[in-house]
């Protein structure tokens, strides 16, 4: 397998390649553990956003047949040299596209071509996508020189595919005391956002609410702490549907 790594000008103009982004947009339809933080609705917004603080950094295989078989997404700190997935600290899960029998190989692939031009660094994936394939983990010291750490953390999620899960939750007594006291301050309703136009009017208050909650649990303020944080999430509104 050959790993191949670009980054600065060559990395931004695939990124900008529409016959790239559509072979990317394959590979995470056919990936069995992707999630939205790896996809190009949201990574190339924030890449161009970022593009002035942080360097893209691609490392790639490519099929027999020269289509894209698995992409590790990066970035480097132009500052400090850093490394880091794409989109950290704003993404929980962190992580690579391939097919499922590539997966192992390609990361393992992918950390030895790095560990040449990036020594003494350290990546964190932060959480790994559910089904990611993780017994790689137990190859990392055929590489030499490379030290790797990892958790299992449990997945508090809902299962949103079960319609009788949802109204039982919903029916619960402390469910239903909080949409009490929410219907006693107005009406609840969802709506959704498809554009620019319409996040803009409300994004001052999302910005101040994400902010107050972030700093209460987390000590941070997603948006204080980062002026770019409000352009990203405007960009993330312009291919139709990508986010809601």
């Amino acid at each position: 397998m050959e790993i191949l790594l670009t980054r600065g000008d060559d990395a931004v103009a695939l990124l900008r390649d529409g016959g790239y982004e559509s072979q990317w947009r394959r590979l995470h339809a056919e990936c069995p553990w992707s999630t939205g933080n790896q996809s190009p609705d949201f990574l190339l917004p924030w890449y161009f956003t970022y593009l002035d603080v942080r360097e893209p950094l691609l490392v790639f295989t490519r099929s027999a047949d020269g289509q894209l078989a698995a992409l590790l997404p990066l970035a480097v700190d132009r500052d400090s040299g850093g490394l880091s997935v794409a989109a950290m600290p704003q993404i929980e899960y962190g992580g690579w596209l391939s097919n499922r029998e590539m997966g192992g190989d390609f990361i393992l692939g992918a950390i030895d071509r790095l560990k040449t031009d990036f020594a003494q660094r350290s990546l964190a994936f932060h959480y790994l996508p559910f089904g990611a394939p993780v017994d790689w983990l137990a190859r990392v010291p055929e590489l030499g020189g490379v030290r790797v750490w990892s958790e299992p953390h449990r997945r508090p999620v809902l299962q949103l595919d079960d319609p009788a899960r949802i109204r039982a939750a919903l029916n619960k007594k402390s469910n239903k005391s909080r949409f009490n006291r929410l219907k006693r301050m107005g009406e609840v309703e969802i709506l959704r956002l498809h554009t620019r136009a319409d996040l803009d009017p409300v994004l001052e208050s999302m910005k101040a609410y994400c902010d107050l909650r972030q700093g209460a649990v987390n000590g941070s303020s997603p948006f204080s702490d980062d002026s770019r944080n409000e352009a990203f999430h405007l960009a993330m509104q312009d291919p139709p549907d990508a986010v809601y």
